[in-house]
């Protein structure tokens, strides 16, 4: 994952798929993938920021939580990811 501040102040999300990975049907269908894991994952991401996403060719059969779990944690790598706030203990 690349990163790079925007001076528009709003995030934007770029998918960058190799013709390694196969041809145009299975690179479309690994950029609808990430598309749809990282959809969940925007609320939290801070804003003012470019973020690019090189797929690999684990992002065709990988399950959604793996792929959601890499990505978040990439974010976190990156220092661009809020973590949900946690619910205070009822007593």
């Amino acid at each position: 994952m690349v990163t790079a501040r925007n001076r528009k102040g709003k995030v934007q999300v770029g998918f960058s798929v190799s013709k390694k990975i196969g041809n145009s049907v299975m690179r479309n269908r690994a950029k609808r993938r990430l598309k749809a894991c990282f959809t969940p994952l925007l609320v939290q991401v801070k804003p003012g920021y470019n973020l690019i996403f090189i797929a690999r060719a684990a992002a065709l059969t990988a399950p959604f939580l793996t792929i959601q779990k890499s990505m978040a944690a990439a974010l976190q790598r990156a220092g661009v990811y809020m973590e949900p706030p946690q619910a205070e203990e009822q007593r």
